[in-house]
């Protein structure tokens, strides 16, 4: 079980070596398994390409058509702000 000091509760450095030193099987042991796995299954996943795709839409309005969407917009908006539900 691990010592906790009587200091105020506060730990020094020295502490805290004590602890890495304490465990440091275990922190190594750990470690290793972790990184034979992930090298293990990087090496035996298959490889594949990765696949990226993407998708772009726009719309090229000349002066008279962005005006004219303009006012579209400006329209629906005053609709919808002044338009009243009754249930």
């Amino acid at each position: 079980m691990l010592k906790i000091p009587t200091t105020g509760g506060q730990m020094e450095l020295q502490d805290y070596f004590n602890v890495v030193r304490r465990y440091f099987k275990v922190i190594l042991a750990t470690t290793l398994i972790g990184g034979v796995t992930s090298a293990a299954l990087a090496f035996l996943m298959p490889r594949q390409a990765p696949n990226y795709t993407s998708t772009v839409q726009g719309v090229l309005l000349n002066n008279q058509a962005a005006a004219d969407l303009q006012d579209l917009i400006e329209q629906a908006s005053n609709y919808s702000a002044t338009t009243v539900v009754l249930v």
